[in-house]
């Protein structure tokens, strides 16, 4: 993935091997639903708290599961100070998919002559993801407090195009009409680019946390990932920083 690179980064840095952060669920608050051929599932992958473990885990991050299951065990252990083998953890991830619309403008074109011509059409759909890094009962900082927060916006294409031939062949009772039809597409697919959109945003918020309670020593190195994280990937735009 594009940032692959600024992850490797962020798990070399010291402190994030004492990092425990516990994740929600990142629910699909779009209120779209895929209708086409039958079915009632959702545009956007319901998976995307799965995501967040798995990349939070490959950067070296203590993980615990803070959803709905899990959370009210783990706050009423950190809050109420019980002893045992559970580790709580400092933070948790919380957010949504907010936003998933099809733009308003598409292109279509059509040429016809004599049964035979191209056609193609173009569209896209825009979606947008809001996380956010809070404190939990039992850290350094007093709970509920935001210490993080990314907004990620992606565009995602889909180009149709098609060509064919049609005409009626022979005559009188033998009259027939042919048809030929060849076309290809070619679409983004959201589940998979989603998972772009999750590297960035944990990245985004595990280096704003970084940069924001550590040394110099600390700040410096996170300051190096957060070069190589950049900008996010052409399509993918950063729409909100820390607080």
């Amino acid at each position: 993935g594009p940032y692959d690179a600024a992850k490797a980064c962020i798990a070399r840095i010291p402190r994030i091997k004492e990092l425990n952060i516990g994740v929600g669920k990142i629910a699909d608050n779009t209120g779209k639903v895929n209708v086409t051929d039958g079915g009632t599932g959702n545009f956007i992958s319901q998976g995307t708290t799965d995501f967040f473990f798995n990349v939070l885990y490959g950067m070296g991050v203590s993980v615990t599961d803070l959803t709905s299951d899990q959370q009210a065990d783990v706050t009423f252990i950190a809050s109420a100070g019980v002893k045992g083998s559970m580790r709580t953890p400092s933070f948790i991830v919380r957010g949504s998919v907010t936003a998933l619309d099809f733009a308003e403008q598409s292109n279509v074109g059509e040429l016809s002559l004599y049964g035979f011509g191209p056609k193609t059409r173009a569209y896209n759909a825009v979606g947008r993801m809001d996380v956010r890094l809070v404190t939990l009962p039992g850290g350094k900082l007093p709970s509920n407090i935001e210490v993080a927060t990314s907004s990620v916006f992606k565009q995602f294409l889909a180009v149709e195009t098609e060509t064919g031939f049609g005409s009626f062949i022979g005559s009188g009772p033998g009259l027939t009409f042919a048809s030929f039809r060849f076309g290809e597409s070619m679409r983004e697919p959201m589940q998979y680019t989603m998972g772009f959109m999750v590297d960035y945003a944990a990245g985004d918020m595990i280096l704003q946390l970084l940069q924001k309670e550590g040394d110099a020593g600390q700040r410096n190195a996170a300051e190096q990932c957060r070069a190589l994280l950049g900008a996010p990937s052409p399509s993918v735009t950063q729409v909100a920083e820390a607080k």
